[in-house]
């Protein structure tokens, strides 16, 4: 059974309640009680460090809360294989960038999103090559598929590293300030066509993206 347009309007996509967080002795996040449901517009703002990527590393399962609980598309976490929840999540991190080294393959970087992992160690099957070339293409970036991803300008590893984000076409897309490389001009350009990959008719499912920087957090349910 189809859920009504209804029930997809008030389905909950991330539910914090009363999340703490300490790092370093300090405490960056403190009695944080936060739900974004499908369809809703969100803008976070904050200072460098404030507790914004530490809220989206709780959020993706790499960090856990000192107290409180955490919810992401349902399933509460301590009750959840996360690896698996990750899976479903696009992720632009940072924490992504640092660790991927300049040797590796712009083939394997986007292949490392099936899995949600930072490195591809499986087969690449003829399914797999045409689905990051799908995504490379998309961005009118396909000549970068045979590079490595050290020799790339920034723009051109922020288009990889979104291509490895929509490669499982997720549920939800969380960027964490992926732009601040990057000239507004390219910055508005790739959010729109971040955008505008997800309202292709091609795609079966209608997920929800997600972008968060340090200045915006933007949900746009199809």
């Amino acid at each position: 059974m189809n859920p009504s347009k209804a029930e997809k309007k008030t389905r909950v996509i991330i539910a914090l309640h009363s999340v703490s967080m300490t790092r370093g002795g300090k405490e960056v996040l403190q009695d944080i009680s936060w739900t974004t449901r499908q369809g809703e517009h969100w803008f976070i703002m904050g200072n460098n460090g404030s507790g914004k990527t530490t809220m989206m590393e709780v959020i993706m399962g790499y960090l856990w809360p000192k107290r409180g609980s955490v919810s992401v598309l349902g399933n509460r976490f301590g009750e959840v294989y996360l690896q698996e929840l990750r899976r479903r999540i696009g992720y632009v991190s940072p924490w992504i960038f640092k660790h991927l080294g300049d040797h590796v393959p712009v083939e394997d970087v986007i292949a490392s999103g099936t899995d949600a992992s930072v490195g591809y160690y499986d087969e690449f099957t003829p399914a797999l090559h045409r689905n990051i070339r799908a995504q490379l293409d998309f961005f009118h970036c396909v000549d970068l598929m045979e590079r490595r991803f050290g020799t790339l300008s920034s723009g051109q590893q922020l288009k990889v590293i979104l291509a490895r984000s929509l490669i499982n076409d997720p549920d939800i897309m969380i960027l964490d300030e992926p732009f601040s490389l990057l000239d507004i001009g390219s910055s508005t350009d790739i959010l729109k066509s971040s955008a505008g990959k997800r309202r292709d008719p091609s795609y079966s499912s209608s997920p929800i993206i997600s972008t968060i920087s340090s200045h915006l957090f933007y949900t746009d349910c199809l």
